[in-house]
């Protein structure tokens, strides 16, 4: 399932005025070349702009594959930039036609090419669909979907029945107009019970006896109990190239009738041993069939190593362990943020279309230890990873895979310009 590639050559070529993202609603400009030796005198050259995803799944190892595909864009928008006569002589000068094509802000329903709701995640007949990203994801083979944009130039010479065509991809990537401040803080609370004879003051450092350790191990009635509720906060959303730090907080509530009298109104001391923060993504696909759509979703794990922020302080932290305090917030210490400012280039956000969904959690891990013993809570909690905001320049593009050069019978040629990119509001 090959992604339409660059077609440009002395036969017909696109080059855009800078090579960068456009976000939906966009004016792309640039201009078609041509330089091949040409007399013709009633030619025509059009300019569009095409947008599809595309998904291939094969069900369980076989030869059976299934397809799914949807056109986001009319064909309606293709322009044409120049009729008359063309003149280009043997010495190959380059002649060039400027153009300005709008990128539509939305999905056109009545381009989709698809009429099965089965096979979308989305309602098929609805106008607001903003056009999403460019994408590719690929699985060893057994998955592929990609969402790619591509302009055309098209040139018909007059006598002549066969045109020529020139295809060059762009990417298309949403942003938000503003940096998000708010990254909607979740928290929880899990309950647990500490059995240990060194939270009696002045056992800190006690060896206990072989009797202590059997009673310790089996929490007798003897042996003095801590009880609490642990609460942590995550962030829900996140904002992918946002330079602000991730809220990761920590606090301890002690349960004051589930603990011991005689360590009721003792002050403990609550040390984070390790703590472990991953980012989930799963991505689903929809492909047709003959009675039924057919899906297959698959998860990979991008783990944010924020112990090895947390490494380095060397005294230990320690989670407030009294109702009254304050909690102990991570993310000056564990500097986590995803995107350019982050320790991991992480550039995938949340996002559904048609044939395509992809999701987001947190899986997470903290371990804390009291008086020589140790508890741990783990879980999956869901999060949705936004585009980035439009304020700052995106720096460079960086694809997930090489663009393939589509096979032409004339030489390729790249395509360079000054960076130039208007907006319409």
């Amino acid at each position: 399932m090959p992604q339409t590639g660059i077609s440009c050559s002395s036969s017909l070529g696109i080059r855009l005025d800078g090579n960068q993202r456009y976000a939906p609603g966009d004016t792309i400009t640039g201009h078609v070349y041509r330089r091949n030796h040409t007399i013709n005198t009633n030619a025509s050259i059009f300019i569009s702009v095409s947008g599809r995803s595309k998904t291939k799944i094969r069900v369980n190892h076989s030869d059976d594959i299934k397809r799914g595909r949807f056109n986001f864009i009319s064909a309606k928008t293709r322009l044409k930039i120049f009729q008359g006569p063309i003149h280009i002589g043997a010495s190959g000068e380059e002649q060039v036609w400027p153009f300005s094509i709008i990128l539509p802000k939305y999905v056109n329903p009545r381009s989709l090419r698809n009429d099965k709701q089965r096979e979308s995640f989305l309602p098929l007949h609805r106008e607001e669909h903003v056009l999403p990203s460019t994408f590719m994801y690929s699985v060893e083979g057994e998955t592929q979907a990609f969402i790619e944009y591509y302009l055309t130039a098209t040139l018909k010479l007059g006598g002549r029945n066969k045109p020529v065509e020139a295809t060059l991809p762009i990417t298309v990537m949403s942003t938000l107009s503003h940096p998000i401040t708010d990254f909607r803080l979740h928290r929880a609370r899990s309950y647990h019970k500490i059995a240990a004879y060194r939270l009696l003051p002045g056992n800190e450092d006690a060896k206990l006896s072989f009797s202590q350790h059997l009673k310790q191990m089996f929490q007798t009635t003897s042996v003095p109990v801590f009880a609490f509720d642990l609460f942590f906060g995550l962030p829900t959303i996140i904002q992918l190239d946002n330079p602000d730090l991730l809220p990761v907080q920590l606090h301890i509530f002690p349960n004051r009738s589930a603990t011991s009298k005689a360590i009721r109104d003792l002050p403990q001391r609550v040390e984070l041993s390790f703590i472990s923060i991953k980012i989930v993504r799963t991505t689903k696909l929809l492909c047709g069939g003959i009675l039924s759509s057919h899906s297959k979703e698959s998860s990979t794990e991008l783990d944010l190593d924020v112990m090895d922020s947390l490494s380095k302080y060397k005294g230990g932290i320690y989670i407030p362990c009294a109702n009254g305090s304050p909690p102990i917030d991570l993310k000056g210490m564990i500097d986590l943020r995803l995107g350019r400012h982050g320790r991991q280039y992480y550039r995938s956000p949340t996002f559904t279309t048609y044939n395509i969904r992809q999701t987001h959690s947190f899986k997470w891990e903290f371990r804390g230890a009291i008086a020589g013993q140790y508890f741990r809570v783990n879980g999956i909690s869901p999060v949705t990873l936004m585009a980035p905001s439009g304020e700052h320049n995106p720096g460079p593009v960086q694809q997930d895979e090489k663009v393939p050069i589509a096979n032409h019978e004339t030489e390729n040629e790249p395509f360079v310009g000054p960076s130039q990119i208007i907006r319409n509001d």
